[in-house]
C-alpha cells in the first residue's frame, strides 16, 4: 500500500495529465516502483504441500549470499558484501524466520576475497573466496584457513559436502571432488564457471546448474564429459540454485530457484517442469538447513525458506531411520536411482 506521501506525489504529478485514466495509471506505477517484491507460492505450490517465509532481511544486496548448518546447530552464512563470514544461532534466543545483521553472534575478520559459497562436510566447515580457494573455518573464532586445493582452477559459487567429508566445487575449471585433508581433486564434470551445486543425500550424485541447465553428475564413478542426465526445464527461467527432495511422494526431484524470481520443481522421473513460487526480485543460490530439513533461498533483497511437508529439501531426512532398516533405503534408492537413469538416458547429454 502506498504511503501518504506517495499518494500526495502520484496526485501531483496526475493533475499534468490530460485524463483521469492515465493519472490512476500514473499513481499504480509509482506505487509499485517503491515496493520490495515479497514472493508467494503458486497454487500448484500450496497444493503440492510447500510452505514459504522470510529467513532474512537484508541491509545491503547480498549481505548473505548462502548458508550451512554447522555440527552444533549454528548457521555460518557467507556475507558476501562485506568479505566476512556471519554466525546466528537457530531457536536459541533467534527466531528460526526473519533474522537480520542485528542476530550476528559471530563474524570474522574481512576475508582476502567474497565468500561466495559455504558447506559442511564430515563435522567440519568450508567457505569458497570467489576467484580463490576453498577455506576450513574455525566456528568458534571465525578465523579461515587454507586447505590447500591443487589442480583445479579457482572458485566460483557452488560448493556441497557429505557427511563423509567430501567436498565437491565448482571451479574455473569445471565440477571437482575434493578431498580437504589433503586438497587432492578428481575432475567429475567439464563445465566450468558453475553457480548452483547440491548433492544427494548419499553423496552419490551432483546436481550442477551451467548454462542454466542442471546436469546430473556422478560423484563415485565420475564421467567428465557425460553426465547422467540434463533438466532444461527452468532453462528460460534462469536456472541458479539448485536442490534435492528427500522424502515423501516428490523424493528424488530437484527444487530450483531461478534469476527470474520464480522457484520452481523439476520431475527427475519425466523431466516436467512446475513453478512453485513467484515474486522474488532475483533467486539465486539455495542451502539446505539441515537443523529442520528447510531450504533457504538467496534473493535480491532477502533470504526465504522454502519447506515441504513431509520431506526435507537438499539435506538428509530430518527424521532418521531405524538402522535395522538403513540396508532396506539404501537398496530401494539404489534400484529407483537406476530406473529413473534408465528411463531417462536419450535425455543425458554427451
Amino acid at each position: 500500500m502506498p504511503t501518504p506521501i506517495q499518494t500526495v506525489a502520484a496526485a501531483r504529478l496526475g493533475t499534468r495529465l490530460k485524463s483521469s485514466v492515465q493519472a490512476v495509471c500514473l499513481a499504480a506505477c509509482f506505487a509499485a516502483s517503491t515496493a520490495q517484491a515479497t514472493p508467494s507460492l503458486t497454487q500448484a505450490g500450496i497444493d503440492l504441500g510447500f510452505d514459504l517465509s522470510t529467513f532474512f532481511a537484508r541491509q545491503g544486496t547480498w549481505d548473505v549470499l548462502a548458508v550451512t548448518t554447522a555440527p552444533d546447530g549454528t548457521l555460518i552464512a557467507s556475507g558476501y558484501a562485506g568479505y566476512q563470514l556471519l554466525k546466528f544461532a537457530e531457536g536459541s534466543g533467534n527466531t528460526v524466520s526473519n533474522q537480520d545483521l542485528t542476530n550476528v553472534i559471530a563474524s570474522g575478520s574481512v576475508y582476502p576475497g567474497q565468500p561466495s559459497g559455504v558447506a559442511t562436510a564430515g563435522g567440519a566447515v568450508y567457505a569458497a573466496l570467489l576467484d580463490g580457494g576453498i577455506y576450513k573455518v574455525n566456528t568458534s573464532n571465525m578465523t579461515i584457513s587454507s586447505i590447500g586445493m591443487s589442480g583445479a582452477g579457482t572458485m566460483r559459487y557452488g560448493i556441497a559436502g557429505s557427511a563423509g567429508g567430501t567436498l565437491v566445487a565448482a571451479t574455473s575449471q569445471g565440477v571437482f571432488k575434493v578431498d580437504p585433508a589433503t586438497g587432492a581433486t578428481v575432475k567429475i564434470f567439464n563445465m566450468g564457471n558453475n553457480d548452483g551445486l547440491a548433492l544427494s543425500a548419499d553423496g552419490t550424485i551432483a546436481y550442477v546448474e551451467a548454462g542454466n541447465v542442471i546436469y546430473e553428475v556422478s560423484v563415485t564413478n565420475p564421467n567428465p564429459t557425460t553426465p547422467l542426465a540434463s533438466y532444461t526445464g527452468a532453462q528460460t527461467h534462469g536456472a541458479d540454485g539448485v536442490a534435492v527432495i528427500n522424502g515423501g511422494a516428490l523424493n528424488g526431484d530437484l527444487v530450483v530457484s531461478n534469476n527470474d524470481g520464480t522457484i520452481g520443481l523439476i520431475n527427475t522421473s519425466t523431466s516436467d517442469y512446475t513453478t512453485i513460487a513467484s515474486g522474488m526480485s532475483r533467486g539465486d543460490l539455495a542451502s539446505p538447513d539441515a537443523n529442520n530439513g528447510t531450504l533457504l533461498v538467496t534473493d535480491w533483497s532477502a533470504v526465504y525458506r522454502l519447506g515441504l511437508s513431509g520431506a526435507s529439501i537438499g539435506s538428509a531426512p530430518v527424521s532418521a531411520p531405524e538402522p535395522a532398516a538403513i540396508g532396506l533405503l539404501a537398496l530401494g534408492a539404489a534400484l529407483t536411482g537406476a530406473i529413473r537413469r534408465r528411463s531417462r538416458i536419450g535425455k543425458a547429454m554427451v
